[in-house]
Order: structure tokens, then sequence, then C-alpha cells
């Protein structure tokens, strides 16, 4: 199937979890943890312990691996150069590099313990992904490094989107392809509200000047159509376990406290932003 730019619609998302893809990618998310979890408690003490089965993550995760296949079918030659920017520590680029062995993965992320996280998965893992400890605000490549850059749900927690996007831009080839996830704060309570979304897809249009950016519109404009929207709203409604809260009230107090803001109501509505573009 294809999976679209932009905000999913729920039709699709409920068709996607549905494809072969996506079960093809649980067995290899349920085989990695199976195998991996002993070592990576510290790692999941931050985050969810099975990130496939994360409301956004089950649409980002499927969006980047099309738009990298796309991209690699193209390819005349398919040893290309990936990193994943602001990684974790998940199967997800362990997945890729098995799906596409002439490619070289590499992973980044600003936390230092993972260096040897990676270390322990890649000792058993058949395919191996180079992982270095970075900012991803200045990275330890050279310029024109890079095939393809994917950062899943990152932007969130930094504001410095103008130098996350040059330093991307930089260490990209000419005709390489960036893809890049984000969530957006539909009650403006968490990170990012709809009108600084807006401004972030005008800055990466201006950092990616000529770029194919085939879906580039107001996200307020997109959320007035007809068509339901994927939103942790309606998770909380059909299956909260899938929710990155164990307790979204807790999560909305912690959030007001940092911000020094009350929400309307004890719940954080978030969906998520997804796009591609070309480096000209």
């Amino acid at each position: 199937m294809k999976i679209e730019s932009g905000i999913p619609i729920i039709a699709d998302y409920n068709k996607l979890i549905k494809s072969d893809l996506f079960k093809d990618m649980e067995l290899s998310s349920d085989k990695f943890i199976r195998q991996h979890s002993a070592y990576m408690k510290r790692y999941r003490w931050h985050w969810v312990a099975d990130p496939l089965h994360q409301w956004g993550r089950q649409w980002e995760y499927p969006f980047v691996y099309s738009r990298l296949e796309d991209c690699l079918r193209n390819k005349a030659e398919k040893n290309a150069t990936i990193l994943d920017a602001g990684s974790g520590a998940t199967f997800f680029p362990y997945y890729c590099a098995g799906k596409f062995p002439d490619s070289s993965i590499f992973c980044c992320d600003y936390d230092k313990t993972l260096e040897k996280t990676f270390a322990r998965i890649n000792r058993t893992e058949k395919s191996t992904v180079d992982f270095k400890q970075a900012d991803i605000r200045h990275l330890p490549f050279e310029n024109s490094y890079f095939d393809v850059i994917y950062c899943i749900s990152v932007l969130e927690h930094t504001s410095d989107y103008s130098t996350v996007l040059k330093e991307f831009k930089r260490v990209l080839k000419p005709g390489g392809l960036f893809v890049i996830t984000f969530d957006v704060s539909l009650d403006g309570f968490a990170d990012i509200p709809i009108d600084i979304a807006d401004k972030l897809l005008c800055e990466i249009v201006k950092n990616f000047e000529g770029a194919q950016v085939p879906d580039v519109q107001k996200i307020a404009t997109l959320l007035q159509r007809k068509e339901q929207r994927l939103t942790t709203e309606y998770i909380y409604c059909t299956d909260r376990k899938l929710l990155p809260w164990k307790y979204p009230a807790l999560s909305a107090i912690k959030t007001s406290l940092l911000k020094r803001k009350f929400p309307t109501k004890l719940f954080k509505n978030i969906t998520c932003y997804c796009l591609s573009v070309i480096k000209k």
C-alpha cells in the first residue's frame, strides 16, 4: 500500500496495521525485544518497552521504510549510506539493515550510554549498525556523506530546528533523501504546537531549497479536512496500550509543571506529521 505524507488518516492507519509490511515488522520487533531486552532495561526506563506498538511509531516506521525502499529501488548503486538521526535503541535500524544488506546504516544519539547497548546488540545480530554518540546539531560526519537521513519524532524534543536542519542538509548528498516525522500538539499543550509546526515546515522548505516537497501545506488546513485524523485522543478511545504514557493524566500534570501552563483537560492530544524531501 502507498503510505501518504502529511498527517495520517484513521482509515489508512487501520489498513496499514493489517498489512504484510506491518506484520513483517512485528515479527522483527518481537524477536529483537526477546533477544535484547535484558541489557536494554536502562534505556527502556526512559521510554516504552515496545516502540512498534506505540501509536505514532506504528505509522512512522512503515512510512520511513517505504521511502527508503522507493529510494534504493531507484538507485543505480545499492550501497547507500543511511543515517538514523536521534535513533535511540530500537529494532528499526536493524530491520532496515537486514532489508538493505548492501547499505551502511549509522545511528546517532546524544545518549552516550547507548554505545555499550549497540555494541552488545551488534554481537548477536546478523546485520550490524554503526553507532556514534552525537548531538544532531553538530554531527561528526563530513559534508555530503549520506545518501539518506531519516529522523523519527526527534524534533519535538528540541527547539533549535534551524540548526538541526542545516546540519542534516550539510551531511546529505545532493540528490539525497531526507525523511522526517514529528509530533504535532493539537491542543497546543505539548510539543510541537500547530503554529510552530507550520514554521518548522517552512524551515524545511528553506533549508532544502528546490526540493521536491509534494504536500507542504498549512497543518491547520489539513486538520480542517473531513477525514478523521490519527490522534492520541482516537487511540485513547480504541486501545490505550498504544499510548506512550502509562498514566496520561500524570504525564499531562508533569508537562503542565514544566511549561507552567495548565491544560483544559488532563490529556495531551497529539498527531504526527510525516514528510520526505530530496536535496537538490
